[in-house]
C-alpha cells in the first residue's frame, strides 16, 4: 500500500523517540520531555495548497529531508510495523542538515 499526501500535507517517519536510561538505571519515558520538538524523516510530500485562483503553492520540502515538527501534531498512521505521521506543512518548524 502506498500513501500519497494531498495538498500541503507531508508524510514523515518519526525518529529518536525511545525511552532513555540514566547512568543509575532509571528509565525516563519519552513523555517526560513532551514539549521538545519531534524529529522525523520526510517520506512523501503533497503537491501543495491552492490559492483561491487555483494557483499551486508547492511544499518547500523533499523526500529524505530530516525535519523538526511541533509535538502532538499530525495524524498517526500505522502501516504494518511502521508508525508514520501525516503533518500539515505549517507544523514543520525546521529542516536539519548534517
Amino acid at each position: 500500500m502506498k500513501i500519497t499526501p494531498k495538498g500541503n500535507k507531508v508524510l514523515v517517519r518519526p525518529v529518536g523517540k525511545e525511552e532513555q536510561v540514566t547512568s543509575g538505571g532509571i528509565i525516563v519515558p519519552k513523555t517526560v520531555n513532551s514539549n521538545a520538538p519531534g524529529k522525523a524523516t520526510v517520506i512523501a510530500v503533497g503537491p501543495g495548497a491552492r490559492s483561491h485562483t487555483g494557483e499551486r503553492f508547492p511544499v518547500d520540502l523533499n523526500e529524505v529531508d530530516v525535519v523538526l515538527y511541533t509535538q502532538h501534531a499530525g495524524t498517526e498512521i500505522t502501516m504494518g510495523d511502521d508508525k508514520l505521521l501525516l503533518l500539515d506543512e505549517v507544523q514543520i518548524m525546521a529542516t536539519l542538515e548534517e
